[in-house]
């Protein structure tokens, strides 16, 4: 059970893919605040601009395309002993699980916390084990193939939002009638990037909230059975992500 739960903190967030997104994010930002300073060649800076979101996007989208297939080739046949004996690094995350205190503003952070010492709960000798084990399992893959577009439409939105907002405000102050916007109308492009912010804003909620709920029934899992979990989220939004069969 512990490599469903954990493996995605044990294998996702690595120094370079994190390096190469800080990376690609200074190119954005910086070739962003440059238009305003070298008009003559703008076309290269948006090459630039957009170049780096584009790249932004497929890095992260490649991420998951690469962790979905190890997940789908790895869960299932490692067992507790052999996911420690293949990452030891999972000894280290449990010794340092978080010390956060459990209340009403802080059970989700909570929830995500303790989820190393839930994954260690499940006992491996129940006889319902490998129905949960199967039910969790077809919940996250679902989840995952949901995030990495959600994760998409994210990154493109916010940084869109970015590019028209900063572009539209700072150029207009400056210049005083001359937008750099790729839309020259500072209204559509204003109204653009608010369009963007909101599409933006509903992924994050999505996520936020799958992650919420995914993080619950992982935990309610230990005292309820895989039947009951369904009966509780069949008429959620939470349902999309439930098998029908196991």
């Amino acid at each position: 059970m512990k490599s469903i739960l954990v493996l995605h903190k044990l294998l996702f967030f690595k120094p370079l893919y994190v390096a190469l997104n800080a990376f690609l994010f200074l190119i954005f930002v910086s070739s962003t605040l440059f238009q305003l300073f070298f008009l003559e060649h703008i076309l290269i800076i948006r090459i630039f601009i957009f170049g780096s979101i584009f790249l932004l996007v497929f890095l992260n989208f490649s991420r998951y395309i690469w962790f979905i297939s190890k997940y789908k080739k790895e869960v299932l046949n490692l067992s507790n002993e052999k996911l420690k004996e293949k990452y030891p690094q999972l000894l280290r995350i449990e010794k340092n699980v978080p010390q956060v205190k459990r209340s009403i503003f802080t059970y989700g952070i909570w929830l995500r916390s303790q989820m190393p010492l839930t994954a260690s709960k499940f006992n491996e000798q129940d006889l319902d084990y490998e129905e949960k084990q199967k039910f969790l399992y077809k919940i996250y893959l679902r989840y995952y193939i949901v995030e990495s577009f959600l994760v998409a439409i994210l990154i493109a939105c916010l940084t869109l939002f970015y590019y028209f907002m900063f572009t539209t405000i700072y150029s207009v102050a400056a210049t005083r009638d001359n937008n750099l916007s790729v839309i020259p109308d500072i209204a559509y492009s204003v109204i653009t990037g608010f369009i963007f912010f909101i599409i933006a804003l509903t992924a994050a909620a999505w996520i936020n909230q799958s992650q919420f709920q995914l993080l619950q029934i992982s935990n309610n899992l230990l005292t309820v059975s895989v039947e009951e979990s369904k009966k509780t989220y069949k008429n959620t939004f939470f349902k999309l992500y439930i098998p029908k069969e196991i």
